[in-house]
């Protein structure tokens, strides 16, 4: 069980990091659009 509960925050954890990531890329993105 602890495996599983071990596997499954590291799941989230990669989830929000990839979220935040994609934010980042998109607010880069519309920066860039605004100054063009």
């Amino acid at each position: 069980m602890p495996a599983i509960l071990a596997a499954s925050s590291t799941a989230v954890a990669l989830a929000s990091v990839a979220a935040w990531l994609v934010t980042a890329v998109l607010s880069r993105h519309e920066q860039h659009a605004e100054v063009s």
